[in-house]
């Protein structure tokens, strides 16, 4: 219905139709107002009683968290005074928790051997221990061994400031167990900790990006990794989403995209935000005071200050000289005492293996002045000396090197100023030569070392244990190759058998889903140790295959 005006005067107003009818509006006296005036008015009366009853913002404190009273003021080189510590659960671990006792003991602080209500800390990996659930209970405080090791650097009593300074809300079943997860732009101290929150989660941790991982964690929104995550359409996350997790936030597992995982420009990304933990903050909210004894026995007999000497790794200084000289290479400064040295051309080159710092400082002259060679690598290495362990070196120069012979045949031959006889001092491991079935002296009888693994293509995954590098080198030195790509399928079936090896570990087994499927083999690094130490590609070390279902693979 369309309306058009009439006319228009301060009595009223007159309307007519499109079909012609007159209506005329109420009048409306000068005291009356519109409807909508009515109302905008009842609405504004609402707002304004409202807001006379509404109290003043109150502005909330934010909860301090202490260590020590803050004004109790304490030697560095004492400063767990006060606090008595319980350690549970990682006894199960293999940890040293000795060493950590006498740690704590030499700081000022105590260490109790069962739960009682004096303990002030209790140091453990989850909260599903009985006693920590206690602790909790209790308002005690409940870190990890990383808030121990870090306060130790800092030398004070602090409240956590990492995520893996808790104990985590689960034990076995991990939350992160079935994701694949990499990182990317963390360096030096930083990288380290992140590696040991994707292990806390459970997670499978890659240094590499691949499509089957699930996750990046990222420092920055930039460099290769990232760019592959978002051309895959891969979940690219901050560190805060790893906080949320070891704090037993798991709705996180579902929004790894929400707008708070995406926030790259944090000033301090592993900053945590103790809401999500009340519970194990609520203990830090008094702080520690030490008892008037305590202190007073402290003042009365200062604790002598304790300089501990700063571990050194030396590395040997070599000096080259003319290629027509003698000596390669010799330290600077030092007298030959062998009275008859070698000929240049039959000059021991001794890798030394097991001594460091001084001891090792000590080893390397003593070649030097019987007029042999330090040795830089096992491929030039004609002597490999082991004082103690050695294990890599030893796989890698059992390729390579005439001798392998204790530390016991360098002292002998310094004490008689002369190279003794080697065949008295070969080299024995009764333990490993058990483990391996070999004999290190049979081993070093045998003819062409260094072509055991001639004509053999090796593949090997990023995470194999030892190291890739290490790897590469002991196949190398005995004459086999390392591929950079692994082949395809196809052409692994097409060569000939025990020619082409795979080398994995569980965490790597996506890289190699198509092969554990095969006929072919997936080796272990222990089948290529069996071969260096026993010096053939048998049966029996053919047969180390990794063995695994195709429905546990695809887990």
């Amino acid at each position: 219905l369309r309306c058009g005006v009439q006319q228009v005067n301060r009595v009223g107003v007159t309307l007519k139709t499109d079909c012609g009818r007159e209506v005329t509006p109420p009048i409306l006296g000068p005291a009356t107002k519109p409807p909508y005036t009515q109302t905008a008015a009842r609405v504004a009366a609402v707002l304004a009683k409202s807001a006379a009853a509404t109290q003043p913002p109150q502005h909330h404190q934010r909860p301090q968290f202490f260590g020590h009273n803050p004004n109790l003021k304490l030697p560095t080189d004492m400063f767990l005074l006060g606090c008595i510590f319980l350690i549970v659960e990682y006894d199960r671990t293999g940890d040293n928790i000795s060493e950590w006792t006498h740690c704590i003991t030499e700081w000022g602080g105590e260490v109790e051997s069962s739960y009682t209500l004096r303990v002030t800390h209790i140091i453990c990996q989850t909260q599903k221990h009985p006693l920590v659930q206690q602790g909790i209970r209790d308002a005690k405080r409940c870190v990890t061994a990383e808030w121990l090791s870090d306060v130790c650097l800092k030398q004070q009593v602090l409240p956590p400031w990492l995520a893996l300074h808790f104990p985590t809300p689960y034990s076995e079943e991990k939350p992160c167990r079935n994701l694949i997860i990499s990182y990317s732009g963390f360096e030096g101290e930083e990288r380290s900790k992140v590696k040991k929150m994707i292990e806390a989660t459970g997670a499978k941790i890659t240094s590499y990006f691949s499509s089957h991982n699930n996750i990046l964690v990222c420092r920055r929104p930039d460099g290769e990794k990232y760019k592959k995550a978002r051309e895959w359409g891969k979940s690219v996350v901050n560190v805060q989403w790893l906080n949320e997790i070891l704090f037993g936030h798991y709705s996180c597992l579902q929004q790894p995209d929400s707008h708070k995982y995406q926030q790259y420009n944090l000033g301090n990304p592993f900053r945590i935000d103790y809401i999500l933990v009340p519970h194990l903050m609520a203990a830090w909210k008094a702080p520690i005071n030490v008892t008037q004894e305590s202190y007073e026995r402290l003042k009365s007999n200062p604790p002598t200050v304790r300089r501990k000497r700063p571990r050194v790794m030396y590395s040997t200084q070599y000096i080259e000289n003319n290629e027509n000289e003698s000596k390669d290479c010799m330290m600077e400064g030092v007298e030959i005492i062998n009275p008859n040295p070698p000929p240049s051309d039959k000059q021991p080159c001794i890798l030394l293996s097991g001594s460091y710092g001084d001891s090792h400082k000590e080893d390397a002259k003593k070649v030097v002045m019987l007029g042999g060679i330090l040795a830089l690598t096992a491929n030039e290495a004609t002597h490999l000396v082991i004082t103690k362990g050695g294990t890599l070196k030893l796989y890698c120069c059992v390729s390579t090197c005439k001798y392998i012979v204790s530390s016991q045949w360098l002292t002998d031959s310094f004490a008689r100023s002369q190279f003794l006889d080697e065949s008295s001092y070969i080299y024995s491991n009764p333990e490993l030569e058990k483990q391996y079935n070999f004999k290190i002296s049979q081993t070093l009888s045998m003819p062409h070392r260094r072509n055991l693994f001639k004509n053999k293509k090796f593949f090997l995954t990023p995470g194999v244990v030892p190291g890739r590098c290490a790897m590469k080198e002991m196949i190398e030195y005995a004459g086999g190759s390392v591929d950079r790509q692994r082949r395809s399928l196809k052409f692994m079936q097409d060569q000939e058998p025990l020619s082409y090896f795979v080398i994995a570990v569980p965490k790597d087994y996506h890289l190699v889903a198509d092969v554990l499927r095969s006929s072919l083999g997936v080796y272990s690094t222990e089948f290529v140790i069996t071969c260096l130490l026993r010096q053939s590609i048998d049966h029996e070390a053919a047969t180390m295959i990794i063995k695994r279902s195709i429905s546990k693979q695809g887990r």
